[in-house]
């Protein structure tokens, strides 16, 4: 028998008990006007979906079961997993640690960790050596028990990228998750992700006949336990596994990803006729930047896709548990903490997802990308960003200005000042201008060439590229 978080059917035998002693020293003079409760059922509570929506811990709802298109608790109330995922484990292996789930745990209101896994990039589980096999199999299994013992759930991830198709790997995919199923088969907590994103022309029938060899290598220890299996096209094709799903297999259920600032309303739309069509669905990962783990955020994008989720009771887990220097990741890229992060911490992935798990929505707006100023005379200048990149230490601004005299006569002269949300300094040399840098600002003044404009007539082909330390934004710009 599985170890549980409680003891649901004990608990719910009682319950009958208590009900059928009182109704047999009832008298049967109840107010007919009086509605009472049903009985409660002597059958596995798990058989049952009850509508009702939990987001507990392990320690609280128990082992899981796949009814209809939900994970269910042992009481059959449709169970939520809200979680965090790890980057490649080979890579930070630090924030695979007691100390840190329990942060996730305590002050994020996380209650589930997934152990990211890569099979075929640098020093993955198939393209290293032994050793190295040896070092990821204990520290998923050092994952797998930090999390036990902190009452959450825990997903071991089979994380497949570049091998595109799960069946480049299937021999050691069974092999790996015959281990993994053998070791933990009586925790209840353990759910098993057997192919994280096929992709690159890799067909469902392909994935879903490793899928089936690979349950197998799992059912033959652990009989009951959820496994997520993941759809072509980097799990977004979850409409094909809708019009052909497994058949035969209990408590399996299928992942679809995004990253909302790539994946909108046509995703959106097919995950939910996936769901409508009765299929239980993981969204095992998701990020808030753009569908390479890095760019722009875009935050009303990601609260369109929380909202969906919530709505449709669906489990999640955010990408990635790491300070990798890149959008997605939910720590700093100068912070080495593995606990205790202030929001100064973090980046805005982190806190974004922070601020949704504690009730606590982060305001936001899009990052200004131009700016427009007028002065008495009719003299309009605009400001844009035409590019900005980041290179792990520096964030940079591409600044490109236009003025244009909309008055009446012509000018010789003009200037004008740009304001940044962060303190900035000059990076290459600026073009067609004089340009003074002071603190978070940039004064810009005409030069021989473009100091003469006449009515009508416009300067162009001005600019500037400055650098911060912080992550830098236009904020204002006013012209003299």
């Amino acid at each position: 028998m599985k170890k549980s978080g409680i003891s649901r059917r004990l608990l719910s035998l009682i319950l009958v008990l208590i009900m059928v002693l009182s109704l047999g020293a009832c008298d049967g003079s109840n107010d007919p006007g009086e509605q009472n409760d049903p009985p409660v059922s002597s059958s596995d509570p798990g058989d049952v979906v009850s509508g009702k929506v939990v987001e507990g811990l392990f320690t609280e709802c128990g082992e899981l079961s796949v009814k209809g298109s939900h994970l269910v608790d042992e009481s059959g109330n449709i169970c939520v997993l809200k979680g965090v995922s790890t980057h490649g484990i080979a890579w930070y292996p630090q924030y695979v640690s007691k100390e840190t789930f329990t942060e996730l745990r305590d002050e994020w209101n996380v209650n589930t960790v997934r152990l990211a896994m890569y099979t075929a990039e640098y020093n993955g589980y198939c393209t290293g050596d032994e050793a190295n096999r040896q070092k990821l199999r204990e520290l998923v299994c050092s994952g797998v028990d930090y999390a036990t013992e902190l009452g959450m759930y825990v997903i071991v991830d089979w994380h497949i990228l570049s091998d595109n198709d799960p069946n480049t790997y299937k021999s050691e995919a069974i092999e790996f998750f015959s281990f993994m199923s053998e070791k933990y088969a009586d925790n209840g907590n353990v759910i098993y992700e057997i192919c994280n994103e096929p992709n690159s022309g890799t067909s469902w029938n392909s994935v879903k006949t490793y899928a089936v060899d690979v349950i197998a290598a799992i059912r033959k220890y652990d009989k009951d336990g959820v496994i997520i299996v993941g759809c072509p096209t980097w799990s977004q094709d979850i409409d094909k596994v809708a019009a052909d799903p497994i058949k035969g297999e209990e408590n399996i259920i299928y992942s679809l990803h995004y990253y909302s600032s790539t994946h909108g309303d046509w995703l959106r739309d097919r995950l939910r006729a996936a769901v409508d069509s009765g299929l239980p669905v993981f969204v095992s990962e998701f990020g808030v930047s753009d569908a390479s783990g890095n760019g722009e955020i875009d935050v009303a994008e990601a609260y369109a896709w929380i909202d969906l989720l919530d709505e449709l009771s669906i489990s999640r887990c955010i990408w990635s548990l790491c300070n990798k220097d890149e959008s997605s990741a939910l720590i700093g890229s100068d912070c080495t903490k593995l606990s205790g992060w202030a929001d100064a911490d973090l980046k805005l992935s982190g806190r974004w997802y922070k601020g949704v798990m504690t009730d606590n929505r982060i305001e936001y707006e899009a990052p200004v990308t131009e700016l427009t100023a007028f002065n008495d005379n009719g003299i309009k200048a605009d400001v844009s960003i035409s590019n900005s990149w980041y290179d792990g230490k520096y964030y940079y601004l591409q600044c490109d200005i236009a003025v244009c005299n909309e008055g009446k006569k012509a000018i010789s002269g003009w200037s004008l000042t740009v304001n940044f949300t962060h303190d900035i300094s000059q990076e290459q040399l600026p073009w067609n201008g004089s340009f003074a840098y002071e603190g978070n600002s940039v004064k810009v003044s005409s030069v021989k060439s473009n100091a003469e404009i006449p009515a009508g007539a416009s300067a162009r082909n001005i600019g500037f590229i400055i650098k911060s330390t912080e992550n830098v934004k236009l904020e204002s710009m006013f012209m003299d």
